[in-house]
């Protein structure tokens, strides 16, 4: 799955379950107790809508990258691994990228030799 935007984005973490929306809240008594409640018992992501006092229109994601399937999702890792799997994978990654930089580097410096070496290491 990818995303655009945070629009994009909470219209499939809706799809996927893991988000809540909450209308009518007030700003300055709700919103920070809800998330806080929600945070504290590994809830889905919040979106406050029609917040009382303000134009529509202005909303607030909270608690957005609070659970594992969330925070996979806007990783673009899977979504179906537990948190531990889930840092294995992502520190994979990043190794993989710094040793593409690395790559991509060399080739810049005129190293192509060097490059295909490493490459192949």
């Amino acid at each position: 799955m990818s995303y655009r935007d945070l629009r994009d984005w909470t219209t499939q973490v809706e799809e996927l379950g893991e988000l809540k929306t909450i209308r009518k809240a007030d700003w300055d008594v709700e919103i920070g107790v809800i998330t806080e409640i929600v945070m504290n018992r590994h809830g889905p992501a919040l979106l406050f809508d029609e917040i009382v006092g303000y134009p529509a229109g202005y909303r607030i994601v909270a608690n957005a990258l609070g659970g594992p399937k969330r925070l996979a999702y806007t990783l673009g890792l899977p979504t179906d691994r537990d948190i531990k799997e889930l840092l294995k994978l992502w520190q994979c990654l990043e190794r993989l990228r710094q040793r593409l930089d690395l790559l991509s580097q060399l080739r810049n410096l005129g190293l192509t030799q060097q490059a295909q070496l490493l490459a192949v290491a």
